[in-house]
């Protein structure tokens, strides 16, 4: 294999890995991300809860700029995640709703909500417990 065949499979490679890697951050993007239509707002995933960022596509470019080099190729890809958030992701209400886990969509009278926040569950502990006993057998006598 000569000199040029091999840097020319290189630069090939590394071709190959960077498109790979844009789109992987765009697919994570999409899985994160949703758009709230009545205010205008993208809503990002921050651990267990969604909250609404205003400057989500702004910080957008910083990742990206890691793995572009154009800045118009930056704008663009923005551009066309934006379009498909605000298409395929549109919320029209959003928050908590009980026994719901983040990110899960309910469809309420046609509109599509979607869940920000997980509950809270009770941990068990061992132990007596003679009020709720009492209550649970005046509740639902035997």
């Amino acid at each position: 294999m000569s000199k040029s065949t091999s840097i020319l499979e290189r630069r090939r490679k590394e071709k190959e890995d960077k498109n790979s890697a844009i789109q992987r951050f765009m697919r994570e993007q999409l899985e994160t991300v949703w758009f709230d239509a009545r205010t205008g707002v993208h809503l990002v995933r921050k651990s267990e809860v969604i909250v609404p960022d205003k400057d989500y596509l702004k910080a957008l470019e910083h990742p990206l700029a890691n793995l572009i080099q154009s800045k118009a190729e930056i704008h663009q890809r923005i551009r066309s995640l934006d379009a498909e958030i605000k298409h395929d992701r549109s919320v029209q209400c959003h928050g908590p709703v009980a026994g719901q886990k983040t990110g899960t969509w309910l469809e309420c009278s046609g509109s599509k909500w979607l869940m920000t926040s997980s509950p809270r569950y009770v941990e068990p502990k061992t132990g007596k417990w003679p009020n709720l006993r009492r209550l649970i057998e005046t509740m639902f006598p035997v």
